[in-house]
């Protein structure tokens, strides 16, 4: 990731982070993951299966590093 770099996961999207490794590609930090939302809706999946909040998913030893 860049300097003060970040992503965004949208509401109604997901981030898959499967095995892998996202750092920094620079000695300064960068600024992380947001995961946004909507605080008057419910986490769980409606029609469709489709969500109203943004999703993180991390397995198989996935890494954030240096956020």
């Amino acid at each position: 990731m860049p300097i003060d770099g970040k992503i965004i996961v949208e509401p109604g999207a997901t981030l898959i982070v499967d095995g892998g490794t996202i750092k920094n590609a620079h000695p300064e930090m960068w600024a992380g993951i947001e995961v946004w939302g909507n605080t008057a809706q419910h986490q769980y999946a409606h029609s469709g299966g489709q969500y109203h909040q943004g999703r993180a998913i991390f397995k198989n030893g996935a890494v954030i590093e240096n956020a």
